[in-house]
């Protein structure tokens, strides 16, 4: 789950009528609403984008739009935060950078993201069952450990990525994400490879949500950059 709040910002606009020739009289009843009232009222409103996987990230756009509008060529990155399996949150920092360096940063991070992002629910059957009087546990090995080994060559890579001044928080955040997976992939892999199902079962039960977490953080994050330069619609 994310969240990704903005703040209010209050704008007093003070509007003289003044005429040629004579004074213009304005209807009491009727509502003056400057530019700056629009788009106030425009950037209270709250997107929801539903992230790969089904998740929805909520996020009011009074922050980015009003910066966008008033600082041109500059773009907010981050802000938004991702739930833990332990219940806690874990917060991808907001950060103001030009929109041409988000362009190329995305560039770099985006192959290495879509390259080992997958859903590995699919590939551990947990139900535990007897076979030829011996328990048995379904675990498709081979796939979890090139799930395993794409998530260490993506570290690797990011970790040779020299990211743009001001991006370097959300960068080693995401770097902080892989860093965690991995051993979440371990535990799994090697409590399928003891051949205890009870083990492997604890395993699978322990790591999973930590490697779906990180699934769900690593597309946050990619999503974030594709709405901050307009690559994806907002």
């Amino acid at each position: 789950m994310f969240r990704k709040a903005g703040t209010t910002a209050a704008v007093a606009v003070l509007l003289a009528v003044a005429g040629c020739g004579g004074e213009q009289q304005q209807d009491p009843d009727a509502e003056v609403r400057a530019p700056e009232e629009t788009v106030a009222e425009e950037n209270r409103a709250v997107e929801q984008t539903v992230v790969a996987g089904g998740t929805t990230m909520e996020r009011t756009t009074m922050e980015r739009t009003t910066m966008e509008r008033t600082t041109p060529g500059v773009v907010s990155v981050g802000g938004f935060s991702v739930e833990r399996p332990d219940g806690g949150e874990t917060t991808v920092p907001e950060v103001t950078v030009e929109r041409e360096e988000v362009q190329r940063y995305e560039g770099q991070v985006r192959p290495v993201i879509e390259g080992t992002v997958r859903d590995v629910s699919d590939l551990v059957q947990t139900d535990v069952r007897l076979e030829n009087g011996d328990l048995s546990l379904d675990v498709e090995m081979t796939s979890l450990e090139e799930a395993r080994a794409s998530v260490r060559d993506g570290l690797e890579r990011l970790q040779e990525i020299d990211p743009p001044e001001g991006l370097e928080p959300v960068h080693q955040r995401l770097v902080e994400a892989y860093e965690q997976a991995l051993p979440a992939y371990d535990e799994i892999i090697g409590a399928a490879e003891s051949g205890d199902p009870q083990r492997m079962s604890e395993a699978v039960s322990e790591n999973l949500r930590r490697i779906e977490s990180f699934n769900e953080e690593t597309r946050a994050i990619l999503q974030d950059l594709e709405q901050a330069t307009g690559s994806q619609p907002r």
